[in-house]
């Protein structure tokens, strides 16, 4: 067999060809061109340019690059012909890649861009919500309510509060005196028509005419606390030709109502009406059955006014913890006592005795609205 002897030649070393180009000879190529990159595979067919993946030369999301991976080239005099024809190896393109970044790196950043977000969808949300409470120290003094003061509304819809004014008014249970009033009842009407007319009746007569604030049916034509002077001013009404029976009206020991003031001036107060009640009633009733007139003492007069004085003051005070809706109620009150007070006093300078039935007239109409404050049933 003949044995022959296969002999490899190399233009250069081993040493030379792998030998690395100096950077300082090595320029960029400023835009990317298929043509070269084609000419140089067809006379080096065996050299593969190194491909940069676009991912590895993303950098920190958050960092400002002054360059980005490039392809170059070794730095030649007439490339574009020198470069074609050597088909050397070291002529071969060489790519250089930037760091790849790291990727704990690159999740922190998106982490951290996550949080940011979720951050500033607080920021906004405490805006509209002042209830949000933030779990980061400090940013709790953004909170609008601490620098601007705005009406307590919640954007969030309607609350569930009561908007009635007398919601927050307590139920109490007021402790009465013991009080019996006997009204001269002048009849009771089926319609409104006859409750006027019959009210017109009295008052033309030259006495005292009330309508039941409860019933609306019955008129009065006057009261005492006393049964028997109610039954002698009976009598001399009948005389005029005025025919009345009398009809009584008594206050329970107790009553409920909606009330928000001191309990102990309450009392005071329902106490000081029984007590100006029945020194205004007897006292009309009782100067209508003389037929002389006869005025007041001084003595009982100043009794009245600081009666009076002290009746009001209380008024007052219990007016402002009554209902909204039941405040009118209390204000008639007020005025029909006052007006009782004022047409005695008048009665006391000239002495007709039209004033005293119209004290009458002021306590009945007393009487029956307090009944109806104290929510007291038709008797």
């Amino acid at each position: 067999m003949n044995k022959a002897r296969m002999t490899f030649r190399f233009d250069k070393p081993e040493e030379q060809r792998n030998e690395a180009v100096p950077l300082n000879n090595i320029q960029s190529v400023p835009e990317y061109t298929e043509e070269p990159e084609r000419a140089v595979q067809e006379k080096n067919p065996g050299s593969v340019p190194l491909v940069m993946d676009p991912l590895e030369s993303w950098g920190e999301p958050f960092l400002t690059h002054s360059h980005s991976g490039a392809r170059v080239i070794p730095e030649m005099k007439e490339m574009d012909t020198h470069l074609l024809e050597d088909s050397a190896p070291h002529d071969d393109v060489y790519y250089i890649s930037p760091k790849k970044p790291s990727k704990w790196k690159l999740a922190g950043s998106i982490s951290a861009a996550l949080v940011t977000g979720t951050l500033f969808g607080f920021v906004l949300l405490s805006l509209f919500n002042k209830d949000i409470s933030f779990p980061i120290p400090g940013i709790s003094s953004l909170r609008p309510d601490s620098t601007v003061s705005s009406p307590s509304v919640s954007v969030l819809g309607p609350t569930d509060e009561p908007n009635t004014p007398n919601g927050d008014i307590p139920m109490v249970k007021a402790v009465l005196p013991d009080q019996a009033y006997y009204f001269l009842q002048y009849g009771v009407f089926s319609t409104s028509q006859g409750v006027k007319q019959a009210q017109e009746e009295l008052q033309q007569s030259g006495v005292a005419a009330a309508r039941d604030t409860l019933d609306h049916t019955r008129v009065y034509a006057g009261v005492s606390p006393e049964r028997e002077q109610a039954k002698l001013l009976s009598s001399q009404l009948k005389s005029s030709g005025v025919n009345l029976i009398v009809h009584e009206i008594r206050y329970p020991a107790e009553a409920q109502l909606k009330y928000g003031g001191d309990i102990g001036v309450l009392d005071q107060y329902l106490e000081e009406s029984a007590d100006l009640i029945k020194l205004l009633s007897v006292t009309s009733a009782s100067l209508l059955e003389t037929k002389e007139v006869q005025k007041q003492s001084q003595a009982e007069v100043a009794n009245l006014k600081e009666k009076h004085r002290q009746w009001t003051e209380n008024a007052s005070a219990v007016k402002g913890g009554l209902p909204s809706d039941v405040k009118p109620t209390a204000d008639t009150m007020e005025k029909a006592m006052n007006t009782a007070v004022e047409a005695l006093s008048r009665y006391n300078s000239n002495g007709s005795k039209t004033h005293l039935w119209e004290v009458q007239t002021a306590m009945m109409e007393y009487i029956l609205l307090q009944k109806e404050l104290l929510g007291i049933k038709q008797q």
